[in-house]
């Protein structure tokens, strides 16, 4: 505390962040509303790719959890380039010769899908905190 009253500039930016809050809530409340859009279409469309490197028991979209955790991690951009790749192969090394269960990724959806979720996650929410902080330190 007593730091904070010496500081004239570290006060203003604790103060820039308090108030920044609530607004910084209203857009992680939007960020996980795309998410949970994003992970229903993943689940419809990306449910039965079969598993590969990035692709796995742990990184899948066959369970609605699961999908908003891969989500969360493409957010961070961690790896989510390869779990792309992962999701479009189509060569006979990434499908079961099983005509009742069709686990092959498919090129247009995979790439629809996470390009649009990381242009929208990354570049619009992104820019949108960061100009929430910027706007609370106008007001400080």
């Amino acid at each position: 505390a007593r730091i904070m009253q010496e500081q004239k500039n570290i006060q203003t930016l604790f103060l820039a962040l308090i108030k920044s809050i609530p607004s910084m809530i209203n857009v992680s409340l939007l960020i996980l509303v795309m998410m949970m859009v994003y992970a229903s279409l993943g689940k419809a469309f990306l449910a039965n790719v079969k598993y590969q490197l990035w692709v796995n028991r742990l990184v899948n979209f066959r369970g609605y959890m699961r999908g908003i955790y891969v989500l969360f991690a493409q957010l961070t951009l961690d790896n989510w380039n390869n779990v792309m790749w992962d999701c479009r192969e189509q060569g006979p090394q990434a499908c079961t010769n099983n005509e009742e269960m069709n686990d092959c990724g498919d090129g247009g959806p995979a790439a629809a899908f996470f390009l649009t979720f990381f242009y929208i996650g990354s570049y619009i929410f992104t820019n949108l905190i960061v100009s929430i902080i910027l706007d609370s330190f106008s007001f400080c």
